[in-house]
């Protein structure tokens, strides 16, 4: 439901320590698979092992499998292993004794939700171009990505910023298409910020500019 402003408004937030706690509550198999050293301990569960997490957490529905899974699903919020630095030494260790106690869980993956569609507008966009813009355009895209076989989503992220920079200051595109590229920088810096320059109005803008690179896109 990411796409509903009001739902995803009122979603909780969970800290490392509540994330924790919902892998490792008592009774559960999650937390037997776990200390077992299973790094995903809620992956694969048989049906006897889903009805059992689920009786742990005070769930008794669910009719088949599939319903099970579900339920195990919406309780634990995709909430799948310990942080990875838990797994590595001890899943009881206090998390201060590893700096997490303060660490910030984000609600998305900011590099892997935009390196997609960074790839997507990049490879998309020049041909929609005039010759001359699209021409610019790619050749500005393969000096930044260079020979590299393998692109992974930080050369994407880098190549788009480098190459609405350089499109931008010398002026190489037409309005729309600079307002594309300008508005999934913006969608990345606001995820990137800090938490403490993030506020509702700051998510509201992201929700406005994501939906406005769509336009863009297509007006393009």
């Amino acid at each position: 439901m990411v796409d509903d402003l009001a739902h995803t408004q009122c979603c909780p937030l969970y800290s490392i320590q509540e994330r924790v706690n919902i892998i490792m509550k008592p009774g559960t198999v999650s937390r037997r698979n776990t200390l077992q050293g299973k790094t995903k301990p809620l992956a694969g569960l048989s049906r006897p092992e889903l009805e059992q997490e689920l009786a742990a957490r005070g769930i008794y529905d669910g009719n088949t499998k599939q319903d099970l899974q579900r339920l195990l699903d919406e309780e634990t919020h995709g909430i799948q292993h310990l942080p990875a630095l838990l797994v590595c030494t001890n899943p009881k260790t206090p998390l201060a004794d590893l700096n997490l106690h303060k660490y910030e869980i984000l609600p998305v993956e900011p590099l892997h939700d935009v390196s997609h569609h960074i790839e997507n507008l990049l490879t998309e966009l020049p041909h929609h171009l005039s010759s001359k813009e699209k021409k610019a355009m790619q050749e500005c895209i393969a000096s930044c990505m260079g020979t590299n076989d393998i692109k992974r989503g930080c050369d994407w992220r880098e190549t788009h910023i480098m190459t609405t920079s350089y499109l931008q200051k010398k002026k190489l595109l037409s309005d729309k298409p600079m307002q594309a590229l300008e508005t999934l920088t913006e969608i990345q810096r606001i995820l990137y910020t800090s938490n403490e320059d993030r506020d509702p109005q700051t998510i509201l803008r992201y929700y406005i500019t994501r939906h406005g690179i769509m336009q863009s896109c297509s007006s393009s």
